[in-house]
Formats: structure tokens, sequence, C-alpha cells
């Protein structure tokens, strides 16, 4: 267990705090994890003024949360997550990526979203912007990012930074919200937003395009993006497409699982009633298979028959008795 350390400037890491993370980072299970804030707790030397408040407030959280074994990956994330903010150094970009291996770019977007309302005190989320910038680089500044990190690399913090952005991404939105997006209706508007808009408006304008992917705002942003050069948008809108059919596919198994639950019969009755076998509906009910129109009809259709015939039965039971 971690003891209270002493003070300590908040430039610098306690050293206990190190030792610990330094010991982890020598055990076999952890090693990555443990190494990852190690490397960023060396590095105490290096960190600005301007970052001393943003640096206090992680070796807070390491210090709560050090001696717990189920947060290690949160304090990995919280760690790369500051030194993407504070370091200008391609290694934590790296280490960014053996995350998003490690843990799943969905569950790194998750615990980054946390991390973000543990640190980003203002409105705006400006250190979220820059983390998110720093992953999104290769894709938004129009570059070959083997300059600066292998190719494998800058394909995984994209990916990282694609998580990031949508972990705020409604599956109905509010409609308030989305009618307060001011449109993009420029190609001027578009390059200001890509180059010096916040994280924050790129979710208010991301929840449209989500939310009518081939709408006609969709097909707006494409044109402009067109006009000033950027295929990026291309990009983010085959995300926001590729993240509307997922919200779907998710809608129907949660449909077919309600209608299999509501019509009273056992899985292996339903799969009978429509035609199927059991494992298959079971697919259905997972989400990892999404059945055809005509299929989901049909289970529709078996839900209310069934349904209907267990609901009358304790009355044609009564009236026999």
């Amino acid at each position: 267990m971690l003891r209270p350390s002493s003070p300590t400037p908040a430039h610098h890491a306690p050293p206990v705090l190190l030792t610990h993370y330094q010991r982890r980072a020598a055990q076999p299970i952890g090693a990555v994890k443990a190494g990852i804030v190690r490397d960023v707790l060396a590095r105490h030397a290096q960190v600005g003024e301007h970052h001393q408040v943003l640096w206090s407030r992680m070796l807070v959280v390491l210090e709560q949360r050090g001696s717990d074994g189920r947060s290690l990956a949160l304090c990995a994330v919280l760690a790369n997550f500051v030194a993407l903010v504070v370091f200008d150094d391609p290694d934590d970009l790296a280490a960014a990526a053996r995350l998003g291996e490690r843990l799943d770019p969905d569950r790194v977007g998750r615990l980054q979203q946390r991390v973000s309302r543990m640190l980003d005190v203002r409105a705006d989320l400006p250190l979220t912007t820059a983390v998110a910038r720093r992953l999104l680089a290769p894709l938004l500044e129009q570059r070959d990012p083997s300059a600066e990190v292998p190719e494998g690399v800058a394909a995984d913090c994209v990916e990282l930074g694609r998580e990031l952005l949508f972990q705020t991404i409604d599956v109905v939105p509010s409609t308030v919200a989305v009618d307060e997006v001011i449109p993009v209706d420029s190609a001027d508007e578009l390059v200001r937003l890509l180059d010096h808009g916040s994280v924050v408006e790129w979710r208010r304008h991301l929840q449209r395009l989500a939310t009518s992917p081939w709408g006609p705002y969709a097909e707006s942003i494409a044109e402009l993006a067109a006009v000033a050069g950027r295929p990026a948008i291309g990009t983010v809108l085959a995300w926001c497409r590729a993240w509307g059919h997922e919200r779907e596919r998710e809608q129907i198994a949660r449909h077919v699982q309600h209608l299999v639950a509501v019509s009273g019969a056992s899985q292996r009755q339903f799969a009978a009633r429509i035609g199927t076998s059991p494992s298959r509906l079971s697919s259905y009910i997972r989400g990892s298979v999404t059945p055809s129109a005509a299929l989901f009809l049909r289970i529709q259709r078996a839900s209310r028959a069934l349904e209907a015939m267990t609901g009358a039965e304790p009355e044609s039971s009564s009236r026999g008795a």
C-alpha cells in the first residue's frame, strides 16, 4: 500500500509514487500499463510552469488509486492523457497505441472520457481537445505520419481519437441539442472548425451528422470538404455512418430480445416458430447477426401470436373450471 508522501512541488513526482510504479512495471502482470505511468512520472523535470496544476491533479489521482490493482488501466490512461497534453513526444503516441492494443480502443476511449471529467474543468475542454488533436493529427493535418511515428502507430492513434470523440454521442439525441448546432455553410467555416474548433464543437456537429449520416447536412458537409480540399471529412462521415449502423444493430438486437421475452415462449420454441435454429436466434438477440427485414417482420408476428396465445390460456382455463 502506498504511504502518504511528504509535500512535493507540483512539477515533481513523489519518490514513493515513482518507486511504486517502477516495481509494478517489473512484475509480469500489468507491466505495460505500470510502465506507461512510470515513464510519464520519470519526466517530471520537463513539466513547464503552465502545466503544474494539471500535473498536480494527476499525482493526486495516482496516489489515491495507485494501491488498487483494478485501477491500473485508469492510471495508465490518465498518465498517457496528461503526457499527450504536456509533452511533445512521439513516444507518448506509441504508448497510446499500446494501450489500445492491450485494452481495446473502445475501453481506452471510455477511460479517456473519465479522465477528461477528472481533469478538464473548463467548459470548452481544452485538455481533451489537445489530446484529440494529438491522436488525430495524421488525419487532420494531411501529412505523412511516418516522420513522427510509424504508420501503424498513427493508424492506431487515429482510431483512439475517433473513440474519444464519439464518447458523448447519444443514440437518440435530444431535439434541442441537435437544433442548437449552427450549420457549417461555407468552406472557410469548415476549415476553421477543423483547425481551431474545440472537441465540444466537434461533438456537436458529429451528433448532428451521426443522427442523419446520409441526410442533407451530411451531403452539404461532404461538398464543402471537397471545396476546402479536406478529405478527412470523408473519413469522419464514414465514421458517423458506421457508428449509426452499429447503434441500429444494437437497437434491433434489443427489440428482438424484447419480442422473444414478451412472447412467453422459450428461445427454442420461438426459434421453431420462425423457422430458424436456437443458436441463430441467439445470435440475433446478442446482435452478432442482424436478421433480414423479412425475418424481422416474422419475429414481430410470431411474438404477437405467441403472446396472444399465452394471454388466452388463463381465461379458457377458468371457463373450463
